[in-house]
Order: structure tokens, then C-alpha cells, then sequence
């Protein structure tokens, strides 16, 4: 059974969490006396260390306690709740996403929602049971650049670009995202997507990026940078024949541009090849411009 003298310790006077370790082990071992023991302390950093190592050790051993015991404690300890809910989401993310209401602080809410999304992907669910109904919890729970951050990993989590358990589901991704109206979030989405769904095929990656509608176009701008230089870093001859095999490629300023770059990084005889069957215009001259930049880096 731990036992540890209490000790005012100068503030950085020992790496962090590692008081909150002892006391977490202490908690899941004896709750009791490590709550008993958490009572002796006065205020200060090394209560709010002993406060973390409680809570995580208590939901370890038993999460309906822990959280019994969070509820009573005081305003100023309301964080114990949100690392209960923390440490319950990794085995179970949907009862955590249930009882997120517990946690009433705007940060620690955050911070949660993003714990809860990352442990569903790493245990292949999702809130809900299903893409569309953790975006729809997400639209009810999260809003600004938080909101964004966590559909962010929603989609990554979809194309394989996190580190969810399930295999990806381009076509789902695709179809979810549809359903985004706000820009700058379906912006954020099409990033994911393309940072995934070049890895594992880039081809099916940068057609579906030359399918996104016009009022898309940064956003696709953005996409071709990212799949093609992923995809000309493992084979840029792939890179070069779908260049010359698609019409786009000599006329849209942006894809010359990215094929342009990713070649010269990868494979600058390639992307001289690319730049020589181009005609004469304002692709040509971005491909130039991005190629020999990143030639110059070679």
C-alpha cells in the first residue's frame, strides 16, 4: 500500500504528473485512503496533481464511484470530473459522450470532446454507432474552431489518416461531407480526407479532389499540394502518366502547380517531362515556378 509524505514541494521541483501517477495507482489500489489522503492536503500544485492521479485511479476501479465522488466535491475541483470522464472514455467513449453534460467548464468541455473522439477512433466506433450521428452529436456539443478541430479528426478517422481501428470508408467520407454547409469546416474536412486518402490511393484521391464543385476550389487547391506530393514521394512515374493523361493537368493553373512541386521534390527529370508537355500559358508558368523552387531544394 503507497505511502506518501506530505511534502510542500517548490513549484517544478519534480516532473510533471508524476505526484498525479502515485496517487493514481494509490486510488485504484485502496479509494479510501487515497481520498482520505487527498483531504489532508492544502491547496497547491501538488493537490492538483494528487486531485488527477484520484480521479484516473478511481475510474480505473470503478467508474460509477468516481463519479459519485466527483459530483461532490467543490467548484473549485470541478476538473476531477472532466479526467473521470477522460479516463472512462478510453474503454467506453459513449458513456463519457452521454454524461459530457457533467462538465460544465467551456475549456474542460473541449478538451473532452476531443478525448471522446479520439478514443472512439482508436477503438473503431463512433458516437452514436455511426459517422453521421457523431457529426451530429458534435453539432449539438462543440462550436467554432473546436467544432472544426473535432470533424477534422471525424474524417481523418474515415480515410485513415488517424488512428481508428476501422478500415477507411472513402465513400462514406464523401458522403458525409456533402452534408456540410459551413465553408471553412467543409474546408477542414477536405484537408483530412486528402492527408488519408492519399496514402492509400492517390489516384482515386486527386479524381475526387477534380470532382469537388467550384465553390470548393481552395479547399481542392489545397488537396491536389497534398496528394500529389505524397503520392509522387513513392512513385512519381504514377504522378507523371496521370499528368499526361489528364486534360486538367494542362490547364488548371493549381493541379500543374502541385504536380509541378511534387515532382521537382521527388523527381526532377519527371518534372521536366511535365513542364515540356504543357502549352504555353499560366499552368505552365506555376509549374515552372513550383518545380524549380523545390528543385532548388533537391
Amino acid at each position: 500500500m503507497p505511502r506518501i509524505a506530505r511534502v510542500d514541494l517548490p513549484q517544478g521541483s519534480v516532473p510533471p504528473n508524476v505526484y498525479a501517477s502515485i496517487m493514481q495507482s494509490w486510488a485504484a489500489s485502496n479509494p479510501a485512503e487515497a481520498v482520505a489522503y487527498l483531504a489532508t492536503l492544502p491547496p497547491g500544485s501538488q493537490r492538483n496533481q494528487a486531485l488527477a492521479g484520484v480521479a484516473s485511479g478511481l475510474a480505473k476501479a470503478d467508474p460509477k464511484a468516481a463519479m459519485e465522488w466527483a459530483e461532490g466535491l467543490p467548484a473549485a475541483d470541478a476538473g476531477a470530473m472532466r479526467t473521470v470522464l477522460a479516463t472512462i472514455a478510453q474503454s467506453n467513449p459513449q458513456f463519457a459522450a452521454d454524461n459530457l453534460d457533467k462538465v460544465t467548464n467551456a475549456a474542460q468541455r473541449s478538451s473532452l470532446i476531443a478525448t471522446i473522439i479520439d478514443d472512439a477512433n482508436m477503438r473503431g466506433t463512433y458516437i452514436g454507432n455511426s459517422p453521421e450521428a457523431e457529426l451530429g452529436w458534435l453539432g449539438k456539443v462543440a462550436t467554432g474552431a473546436a467544432y472544426q478541430s473535432d470533424v477534422s479528426m471525424l474524417f481523418a478517422s474515415l480515410t485513415g489518416a488517424s488512428r481508428n481501428s476501422n478500415a477507411p470508408n472513402y465513400t462514406e467520407a464523401v458522403s458525409l461531407l456533402g452534408t456540410l454547409t459551413d465553408t471553412a469546416t467543409r474546408k477542414i474536412a477536405i484537408t483530412s480526407m486528402a492527408s488519408g486518402w492519399s496514402q492509400a490511393d492517390p489516384k482515386a484521391a486527386v479524381t475526387w479532389a477534380l470532382s469537388l464543385p467550384k465553390e470548393a476550389s481552395s479547399a481542392a487547391n489545397a488537396a491536389y499540394g497534398t496528394i500529389m506530393t505524397a503520392w509522387a514521394r513513392t512513385n512519381p512515374a504514377a504522378v507523371l502518366d496521370f499528368a499526361e493523361n489528364t486534360p486538367r493537368a494542362a490547364t488548371s493553373v493549381n493541379l500543374a502547380g502541385a504536380i509541378g512541386m511534387a515532382l521537382g521534390n521527388s523527381d526532377p527529370q519527371a518534372a521536366f517531362t511535365f513542364i515540356q508537355s504543357l502549352p504555353d500559358g499560366q499552368a505552365k508558368n506555376n509549374a515552372i515556378i513550383t518545380a524549380m523552387t523545390n528543385i532548388a531544394r533537391y
